[in-house]
């Protein structure tokens, strides 16, 4: 494996799992890690741009232990940009200043959303996480969720070949509540991921058994990015059943969005704004009728405009109130 570095003018640079997504100024430095032994698209394993306001570039690069990538480079910005730096050195009344950068190259996907703990009409949320790695060689993978100012981890091994099952994925994480869980990997893996609400042992129909759904993990780049946005169509809230909805941030920065709340018939009821941290979510329970005091929309949608930020992933359910089955 190779890092190659250097600057660029383009706004639209073949990126892998960035950090930054987008040109920050006129130029940036910009970060590649390649696979010799593959060939076209399949040889880029990660890729960035690195820079803010202020034009960056990148004089040398060289790979470390762990596979990190430590970057050498001259920026007119100063520490007052947000970059993943160990230093910056400010122009200190020249042109120009010393950048010194040091990335995790690691391969990143995103599972939107994993909960643990009780819900709505009597509901108890769980999710599971299934990872395989189909490569020849072992993965180190870690497992990241954001909440706050906490932040929690566990690592495992995968073996060549393999997959494994974690289940309760946010148990395993030692957290409660929802979340979205950022998932680190050195190989390329296969992903998915059930929330499911567990059926009470006691309970007189289904006893111990699961009603849940898959979400698929994704990567920031499919995300929505400012001046994007997307439909979720198909939604209802009536005394039967309930509607959530989230929006995930796979992005390294706060997201700003708009949702926009409808009935069938395309009248807006409700608009309003959320804020979502990098690498949080922002679930919002049944809005047609907290938000919109709508408690009986046999035909509803919504749609969410981003408006600051990038790698925002949208999605809602509906849940049957008499199985909370989603």
């Amino acid at each position: 494996q190779a890092a190659v570095a250097g600057r660029t003018f383009s706004d639209d640079f073949p990126l892998r799992d960035p950090w930054q997504s987008v040109l920050g100024g006129s130029a940036d430095a910009f970060v590649a890690f390649l696979d010799p032994a593959r060939s076209g698209a399949a040889s880029l394993l990660y890729s960035t741009y690195l820079g803010g306001a202020a034009s960056a570039l990148a004089y040398g690069v060289a790979v470390g232990g762990g596979d990190a990538v430590y970057l050498a480079g001259a920026t007119s910005g100063t520490s007052g940009d947000t970059l993943p730096v160990t230093a910056t050195i400010g122009p200190n009344g020249a042109s120009t200043g010393v950048l010194v950068a040091k990335l995790d190259p690691r391969l990143q996907y995103w599972v939107p959303v994993a909960s643990r703990g009780p819900g709505a009409k009597g509901s108890v949320w769980r999710s599971d996480l299934a990872i395989a790695n189909g490569g020849a060689a072992a993965a180190e993978v870690t497992l990241r969720l954001v909440s706050g100012s906490k932040t929690y981890t566990s690592s495992l091994p995968l073996a060549a070949a393999t997959e494994t099952m974690v289940a309760d994925v946010a148990g395993r994480l030692a957290f409660n509540g929802n979340g979205a869980i950022e998932v680190l990997s050195n190989r390329p893996l296969r992903l998915a991921s059930r929330t499911y609400n567990a059926v009470a042992a006691s309970a007189e129909c289904y006893a111990g058994g699961t009603f849940g759904q898959n979400y698929d993990p994704a990567t920031a780049e499919v995300g929505l990015r400012a001046g994007e946005s997307a439909w979720l169509p198909q939604l209802v809230e009536t005394p039967a059943y309930r509607t959530n909805l989230i929006l995930s941030n796979a992005g390294r920065t706060p997201a700003g969005a708009t949702v926009a709340l409808y009935n069938g018939a395309g009248a807006l009821l409700k608009s309003f704004l959320l804020t979502v941290p990098a690498g949080e979510i922002r679930l919002e329970s049944q809005p047609f009728l907290r938000r919109a005091g709508q408690g009986n929309l046999t035909r509803a949608f919504a749609r969410v405009w981003v408006d600051s930020g990038y790698g925002v992933l949208a999605s809602a359910s509906v849940i049957d109130n008499l199985t909370n089955d989603p």
